[in-house]
């Protein structure tokens, strides 16, 4: 019966970062922009799906930065706590909340080894996802515009590593059909 209490209340805490997606998307231009240009100067070649990527990490960056920081106002939030899974303690909605932080780092694992190079290994992720948390963590305290803990930091880390997971998984999926297309004679980009 808990399981159903919190997936109810994630469903219902998803709205809000949804609806900031018309202006992320706006902002996620920018990113998209600039790895174009960047390209052409380059290699006069334009990729798509890194284009697609670096729209995406710019929108889902947008996003986060306006569900988790900009849409509170200041002095709103005070509380800190360091305990380790202390959150995950305290209900359904607070559960909800543990899982709402793993879920907003899948698409930063996934997405940014699609747009850099250098970061397609977990030694780059897990450290990145840290340093990012803690960063977003540390301005939620200075500010008071969110409760500083310990779980967050934790769980946007392992948010991270499963999106790069997640990455890895269709990275090896995208090799495999290339491979097979190779095998057949047939074009490799479509």
């Amino acid at each position: 019966m808990e399981l159903a209490e919190i997936l109810k209340c994630i469903a219902e805490d998803m709205w809000e970062p949804v609806s900031y997606i018309p202006e992320g998307m706006l902002l996620g231009l920018v990113p998209a922009f600039c790895m174009a240009a960047v390209q052409i100067l380059r290699d006069r070649k334009l990729r798509f799906g890194k284009l697609l990527a670096a729209f995406l990490l710019g929108t889902y960056g947008a996003v986060v930065l306006q569900q988790s920081f900009l849409s509170r106002p200041p002095g709103s939030r005070t509380t800190v706590c360091m305990e380790i899974l202390g959150t995950w303690k305290q209900g359904s909605q607070s559960k909800a909340y543990v899982i709402e932080n793993v879920l907003m780092f899948i698409p930063f694992g996934a997405l940014l080894p699609v747009c850099m190079k250098r970061a397609r290994t977990i030694f780059c992720i897990l450290p990145l996802s840290f340093m990012l948390s803690v960063c977003l963590e540390y301005a939620q305290y200075m500010t008071e515009r969110g409760h500083c803990q310990a779980d967050d930091v934790l769980m946007n880390a392992i948010g991270g590593s499963l999106g790069y997971l997640l990455f890895l998984l269709l990275w090896g999926i995208r090799i495999l059909w290339h491979k097979k297309r190779k095998a057949e004679g047939l074009p490799q980009e479509v």
